[in-house]
């Protein structure tokens, strides 16, 4: 499986472990006992080292941004319901109303102002 651009390179020599090396996120001080758990299960599903680190790392980044629990934080509740809009026939009718109660309306003495 080489590369015919790189022929030096070829499946054999790919390096997973490259770069920086970071402590294992068990090893951290948790702030939380969330996000310990969360460390375990990132030690469980996920067997690069830099895989568990950033996953952990976006947590943390979490953390310090709200300044609370990572646990505690949610979807933001949804925005109330619009109101359905109506129907043509609907608006016709509303239209028919409002003149029927402006023309009653015509001849009358607007109420008095209060101060």
């Amino acid at each position: 499986m080489s590369n015919p651009k790189h022929p030096h390179h070829s499946a054999s020599t790919i390096n997973t472990q490259s770069g920086r090396r970071e402590s294992a996120p068990l090893d951290y001080n948790h702030p939380y006992e969330s996000m310990r758990r969360y460390a375990e299960l990132l030690a469980l599903r996920h067997n690069c080292p830099r895989t568990r680190y950033s996953y952990y790392r976006a947590m943390r980044l979490l953390h310090e941004h709200f300044g609370t629990d990572p646990a505690n934080l949610g979807d933001p509740p949804p925005p109330p319901p619009k109101p359905a809009p109506l129907c043509p026939c609907c608006k016709k009718e509303m239209v028919a109303v409002l003149r029927i109660a402006a023309s009653w309306n015509i001849g009358r003495d607007p109420p008095p102002q209060t101060p």
